[in-house]
């Protein structure tokens, strides 16, 4: 596991590379809930750390650089492992980030996504155009104030006005 676990309450909660998605009790560690994505096609591993937003875990799922991959942005539901909700991505290996009901997330091919908490529709994304053939990492986004910062492949880094995704700021 390339994750680093994340505690809401008595449940630890964590991803793994071989593609489960865990909720395990603080005090038994027994498991209280998985999930295993891999019956939604042809997936790959779980390497960025869980996101607790109200009664939801969101994490990202990678898509491996293997031919014909996909990759989703998960919400479960943090008491019964539900699956709330899903957006399909290129990938999304690294953390997540939220400003009020809107979370952010990168993606494989150098995009940022905003989605809406509540039910996971894109509010707006924003891709530099890099092409990334290595299949290197894009970085996290991350929160300044009510900003959100993403530094993509190209080497710039830009900052986005939340409500349309407009950047307002290359450097």
């Amino acid at each position: 596991m390339f994750s680093t676990p994340t505690v809401a309450g008595d449940v630890l909660l964590i991803g793994s590379c071989a593609g489960t998605f865990y909720a395990f009790d603080k005090r038994s560690g027994k498991v209280r809930w998985s999930y295993d994505i891999h019956q939604d096609g042809n997936q790959a591993s779980f390497h960025g750390n869980p996101l607790i937003a109200d009664q939801l875990v969101l994490i990202g799922k990678d898509k491996s650089c293997a031919s014909g991959a996909i990759g989703h942005v998960y919400a479960f539901d943090r008491a019964t492992g539900t699956v709330r909700w899903k957006y399909r991505t290129a990938g999304t290996p690294t953390d997540i980030a939220r400003i009020g009901p809107t979370i952010y997330a990168a993606s494989f091919v150098d995009e940022l996504s905003a989605l809406n908490l509540a039910d996971g529709t894109l509010r707006w994304n924003f891709a530099t155009g890099t092409p990334n053939p290595d299949c290197a990492l894009p970085p996290a986004p991350v929160v300044v104030g009510d900003r959100v910062v993403y530094a993509g492949l190209n080497g710039i880094l830009y900052g986005f006005d939340r409500p349309v995704g407009e950047s307002i700021v290359e450097a």
